[in-house]
C-alpha cells in the first residue's frame, strides 16, 4: 500500500512529537537564556521554534497549502 505525503508526514509527526516534548521537559528551569555563542539564539527562542514549526507544518499538511508570510 502506498501512503500519501499527508499520511507519511502524520506518521513521522506522531513518532517525533513525544521526543520533542521529552526534550523540552528535560531542559533545566532557569537556563532559558543560555546561548552557546553570542550570535546564537537563546534556548528559549529555540524552544519556541519547535511548536511554531510543528504548527506550521501540521496546518500545511492538513489544509494542503503552506503559506509563507
Amino acid at each position: 500500500m502506498v501512503m500519501s505525503e499527508q499520511e507519511m508526514f502524520l506518521n513521522v509527526w506522531e513518532k517525533e512529537f513525544p521526543t520533542t516534548v521529552k526534550v523540552l521537559k528535560a531542559f533545566p528551569a532557569g537556563k532559558d537564556s543560555l546561548k552557546p555563542h553570542e550570535l546564537s539564539k537563546s534556548a528559549a527562542q529555540l524552544a519556541w521554534n519547535f511548536p511554531m514549526e510543528e504548527d506550521f507544518f501540521v496546518n500545511g499538511v492538513l489544509t494542503g497549502k503552506f503559506e509563507f508570510g
